[in-house]
């Protein structure tokens, strides 16, 4: 496989991935506080929350290929930054299951004791995020695009800023439920999430200009 190939087809898989991150957070809706309501809700949206976990299950494996696929471009997988990247990319990818797996958990749960402990690890886990998983991943990896010619260092600079509020949260909100803290989360998680897809279509653009290029020249070659 080609280099550019390769590249093309990391973009368009981290694209797919942030598409299917934005549908798994439309099919599953914020559970109701209240415990009698919980049981019916389950039954409302069962399916919808199976299909919401599977593609948020999905979404971060497309989206840490990209970030492969970028240290492999910046050549950084054996540099300190690049191994630090790998680490956190293996810790948002083992936060993000774990979630999926009590979101699992709670809907197939045979009894509402068993639902309200999996979403109270649900809400435990979602604190890891800002905590660690999205700091881990981001940061190195704006240093690692800061370093290298691969994709503007704008974009780095931006991951860098975006990784270091999150940390900043996770010990603001490390006191208080997700759940009152969940705007300015949220807020700060779909600026990530658009970081992503940015990137993506940046390293996409470039590498079609790049193979356009080298085409025209191999026409131009080819003429004389």
């Amino acid at each position: 496989m080609s280099t550019r190939f390769f590249s093309i087809l990391a973009a368009l898989g981290c694209i797919l991935g942030v598409v299917f991150l934005f549908i798994s957070f439309s099919l599953n809706p914020a559970p109701p506080t209240d415990p009698a309501q919980l049981a019916a809700f389950g039954k409302q949206y069962h399916n919808a929350i199976l299909v919401g976990s599977w593609l948020q299950a999905i979404s971060p494996l497309l989206i840490i290929f990209f970030v492969l696929a970028i240290l492999h471009l910046a050549k950084a997988t054996t540099r300190f930054v690049g191994l630090a990247t790998l680490l956190g990319a293996s810790i948002f990818m083992v936060v993000d299951l774990l979630e999926v797996t009590f979101y699992l958990g709670a809907a197939n749960a045979h009894n509402l004791t068993t639902a309200l402990i999996s979403l109270s690890f649900v809400n435990a886990v979602q604190h890891l995020y800002s905590i660690i998983a999205a700091p881990a991943l981001i940061i190195p990896l704006g240093l690692v695009i800061i370093a290298s010619p691969v994709l503007p260092r704008m974009l780095g600079y931006t991951a860098v800023i975006i990784g270091s509020l999150f940390a900043i949260l996770g010990v603001v909100f490390l006191f208080t439920p997700v759940v009152d803290g969940v705007a300015a989360l949220a807020i700060l998680e779909a600026v990530e999430e658009l970081w992503f897809p940015i990137a993506a279509i940046t390293l996409l653009v470039r590498e079609l200009m790049a193979s356009r290029k080298a085409t025209g020249q191999e026409q131009i070659v080819a003429s004389v």
